[in-house]
């Protein structure tokens, strides 16, 4: 899983330039999530990326250490590097939310993710960070599922999720693939 911005236009943070010519951020991220991620490169990769070809991001080799510009859910997107790898995910799946009564499902789709131990730590510290930005930055209050290099899934933290066990619900149609973790 990866920190990020999400937009149809622009990322909120304005790059500055660099010493060494654009590849690098002018100030060292404090965090995955952190604007000084987004490099004069990072920016112009972003003004060109259309997202009308999705084979192009699949089609890419990304480094999970470095933020990438890439598309999904009809939007693009700048995200952070990897905090969460696919290997920290237990269990994930996807099926209509159950009613808070128990009694059936509703008509929302929800995906259910369950963490290893490790990966119940990072998601803690991930979700409590993206938390604390959701009054002064709700853009980076965000984070993203990205699956063969497109986002399938991002959302807002509505609150930190320390115990391992997370649900993403909303008002989307059904899910159009099912990620499983790779072992």
């Amino acid at each position: 899983m990866r920190a990020g911005s999400t937009a149809t236009t622009s990322p909120s943070a304005t790059p500055s330039a660099s010493a060494s010519g654009g590849a690098t951020p002018s100030a060292k991220p404090t965090d995955a999530s952190d604007p000084a991620q987004i490099t004069p490169q990072l920016q112009a990769q972003f003004d060109a990326e259309t997202c009308q070809d999705p084979a192009k991001p699949q089609a890419q080799v990304f480094d999970p250490a470095k933020p990438i510009v890439t598309c999904g859910n009809g939007s693009k997107f700048v995200l952070g590097p990897v905090e969460i790898a696919g290997n920290e995910v237990k269990d994930a799946s996807a099926g209509l939310k159950p009613l808070s009564n128990g009694q059936g499902t509703s008509n929302e789709w929800e995906i259910r993710l369950a963490f290893t131990g490790e990966g119940s730590r990072k998601f803690g510290a991930v979700t409590t960070r993206l938390f604390d930005l959701r009054t002064t930055d709700p853009v980076r209050n965000q984070f993203a599922i990205v699956l063969d290099n497109l986002v399938i899934s991002n959302a807002g933290v509505e609150s930190p999720i320390t115990n391992g066990q997370a649900s993403i619900s909303g008002a989307s149609p059904r899910p159009a693939r099912r990620a499983s973790p790779t072992p």
